[in-house]
């Protein structure tokens, strides 16, 4: 008898010290921002002739994407970043062409994410508030959510439906299953990623034969679920980006290692 219980004991206390640790790790997130928890994440493209899959570890994530205020702040004590200072080398002639001047963003939005703004200038906000873009393995594991066409339900938080939907808002984001109820917001544009430029949407694969199927098929035949035509958009804005560019639909979120 003392066997066939002591195993269960184990499990308990096993799912105890899990339970404790996951309440730790959120108590370390910062206010606005949510807990994700460990997870995986599957890359679009398969590996070689494999479907690969890539652990995440869990992470303290920004609830919704820097805003124009945020950024003004951020300026204003990092004059290297201003648009009036900033080398060409870190943004091209859009960085923040909507903003008046140096300290003058649009008014009427200073509470809506920033936009125009380079993937340097991005990192270099998330360094100096001690934290960093995360990786595409990251944000797809919190924000690759399922599209419309095979959503439940559509959370409240969720900008990337209806009439006043960006184009293409569906591909921006939407909240993995077990964070739909959690306080992540996708307000309809694109995110920068870390590594945005570590996945290639074209080339050559196998025989000549394959190579050029691939080219004519959009690159679907590596794809590993060729209907997910939201992740497909992802990849192949990622794939057209350059670290200095500033897109009027392009702004960021930061991340934590949680503890």
């Amino acid at each position: 008898m003392r066997r066939s219980i002591a195993a269960p004991v184990w499990v308990l206390s096993a799912f105890g010290l899990a339970a404790e640790a996951g309440t730790a790790c959120k108590s370390a997130c910062r206010a606005h921002e949510v807990f994700v928890p460990a997870g995986v994440y599957t890359p679009f493209f398969k590996s070689g002739a494999g479907i690969r899959v890539v652990p995440v570890a869990p992470i303290c994530l920004r609830e919704a994407p820097v805003t124009h205020e945020e950024f003004l702040e951020f300026v204003r004590t990092h004059p290297q970043w201003r648009k009036s200072r900033i080398k060409a080398l870190f943004a091209e002639d859009s960085y923040l062409t909507d903003w008046q001047d140096d300290l003058t963003p649009p008014a009427e939005s200073l509470s809506q994410p920033v936009t125009f703004v380079s993937w340097f200038a991005a990192g270099a906000y998330c360094e100096a508030h001690g934290s960093r873009l995360p990786t595409v393995a990251e944000w797809e594991r919190f924000a690759g959510g399922s599209t419309p066409s095979n959503m439940t339900g559509v959370t409240a938080r969720d900008d990337t439906t209806g009439p006043g939907a960006a184009p293409f808002a569906f591909a921006m984001g939407r909240s993995a299953p077990e964070l739909a109820n959690t306080a992540l917001q996708f307000p309809g544009i694109w995110e920068w990623t870390a590594n945005f430029n570590s996945a290639l949407v074209s080339g050559r694969i196998g025989t000549s034969e394959g190579a050029d199927s691939s080219q004519f098929c959009g690159d679907g035949i590596r794809a590993v679920d060729p209907t997910n035509y939201a992740a497909f958009l992802r990849y192949s804005f990622r794939a057209s980006l350059r670290a200095n560019f500033a897109l009027k639909n392009l702004g960021f979120r930061c991340v934590r290692e949680a503890p």
